[in-house]
């Protein structure tokens, strides 16, 4: 739950992602602040190639259930 995922993101290649947003109701992943994606590749990311991406996450083998429920700025509700 965070301001959702960026499905293209080269930690999450080839992975299933299960997306729910309470913000803009869009079907297809998406981040518009960042944050979101930012911590799901420290918890889940892949590692890979290149740079810091040679690392990967805590649970690399995990699924991704994102849910965005914070705005392009970060914030939110409590109803969301």
């Amino acid at each position: 739950m965070d301001t959702g995922i960026d499905a293209s993101h080269e930690q999450f290649a080839g992975r299933t992602i299960h997306f729910l947003d309470i913000v803009n109701s869009k079907s297809a992943p998406y981040d518009d602040h960042g944050h979101g994606t930012h911590v799901s590749a420290i918890a889940l990311g892949g590692g890979g190639t290149g740079g810091n991406s040679k690392i990967a996450g805590i649970a690399p083998a995990a699924s991704i259930y994102a849910t965005k429920v914070l705005d392009a700025a970060g914030s939110g509700s409590g109803e969301w």
